[in-house]
């Protein structure tokens, strides 16, 4: 107990310290607000991916995610933390995350070579589609009435890829081919639920796949039907977004940016 206490305490200092960067970040320099939203995004993830080793039960997690989204809906309401919520509408996906975390926790805390992949996914491989989209996008496809581009997409799964073999070798010592084969699985998939997911939802639904998929290491190998009914979809995506933006350069149409 008391050790979970000094957890809280020791989580709790650390994120009061990303936001305080976020705003100084805000404040201080030119950055857009999607620049600091996605440093608190990555920076709270890569807190919440050491979780395994700060917390032994969920209660304090499943605390930390309350309190956050209250936070959240506090600082919203009364105007704080632009460097979180801009301007505009409301993002969900900032209400989606602390339940994110405290689920997958719930199932796979006690699993790392799971859940700590599968928070990097969210933390590091969502913020990289979202900024290669925005900076260098240039191909786009639309799903569910999101405009996504193939830049971003591609940019989030090489990094899930990434932090899912770095995860499997050094967590779980699984051999290198084989932890090369379920990050691709882990790649390719978390890249498809970041493209479908409606409203922010991917950030509910992109560590809780992932540290699914990732819970079956060691119990049976990669499944090659799945993961190849994955590559196809991704590439029929990729291909009918180039496909889109040649008929639409062609035409002489502006194609949007990735929000």
């Amino acid at each position: 107990m008391s050790g979970d206490l000094a957890g809280l305490l020791l989580v709790a200092a650390g994120m009061a310290a990303i936001l305080g960067v976020a705003e100084a970040l805000r404040l201080g320099s030119a950055l857009p607000c999607e620049w600091t939203r996605k440093w608190v995004h990555a920076g709270s993830g890569l807190l919440a991916a050491a979780f395994p080793w700060i917390f032994a039960s969920a209660w304090p997690v499943v605390a930390l995610a309350a309190g956050y989204v209250a936070l959240m809906a506090v600082s919203r309401g009364r105007g704080w933390l632009r460097s979180v919520h801009g301007v505009g509408p409301v993002r969900l996906g900032a209400y989606f995350y602390p339940p994110a975390v405290a689920l997958t926790f719930a199932f796979a805390g006690d699993h790392p070579a799971a859940y700590v992949p599968a928070l990097l996914a969210l933390a590091l491989g969502d913020a990289a589609a979202a900024l290669v989209g925005q900076a260098c996008g240039s191909l786009h496809y639309r799903v569910l009435g999101a405009t996504r581009s193939v830049e971003g997409s591609l940019a989030m799964a090489l990094v899930v890829f990434a932090c899912v073999h770095a995860a499997l070798v050094q967590l779980a010592a699984v051999d290198p081919l084989t932890a090369a084969l379920w990050a691709l699985h882990a790649a390719v998939l978390a890249t498809l639920v970041e493209a479908v997911a409606p409203a922010g939802s991917d950030n509910l639904l992109i560590p809780v796949v992932t540290a699914g998929l990732l819970l079956d290491v060691g119990r049976r190998p990669p499944e090659p039907a799945a993961l190849s009914l994955g590559l196809l979809t991704l590439g029929a995506a990729l291909a009918l977004a180039h496909t889109r933006h040649t008929r639409e350069d062609r035409a002489g149409a502006p194609l949007p940016r990735q929000p």
